[in-house]
């Protein structure tokens, strides 16, 4: 055999060999992007069925419902609101406690988190 056949032949037996490879490749994510596609559109009417869900559960009235029969809770009276007045802070800064929490000998200061 001549040498430039010998390696044209092998050119072709190394080419064929690339092409397989790529090919089995190109299959294998044509699979795995088909298996992702099915699992984007189950996971789509799965959150379809949990917004469904979630649309029934926070419904007023069945809140409402749910929450005088499990919640000992009443409707509040003006009495049982407090006044919030700032206090000193930490640091993250002042924070606001009811009066009938503070000391009477204290006084409500206000104190920055940047001193």
């Amino acid at each position: 055999m001549k040498p430039v056949l010998f390696l044209a032949l092998v050119l072709v037996g190394v080419s064929m060999v690339g092409v397989f490879h790529v090919e089995h490749q190109v299959q294998e994510i044509r699979s795995e992007l088909s298996s992702l596609n099915k699992q984007i559109v189950e996971d789509k009417h799965a959150t379809h069925v949990l917004k469904a869900e979630w649309t029934y559960l926070n419904q007023p009235e069945r809140l409402q419902q749910m929450a005088s029969r499990y919640l000992d809770m009443d409707v509040m009276l003006a009495q049982q609101f407090n006044r919030m007045i700032p206090a000193a802070g930490g640091v993250d800064g002042p924070v606001m406690v009811a009066e009938k929490q503070m000391p009477k000998r204290a006084k409500p200061v206000m104190v920055s988190a940047r001193q």
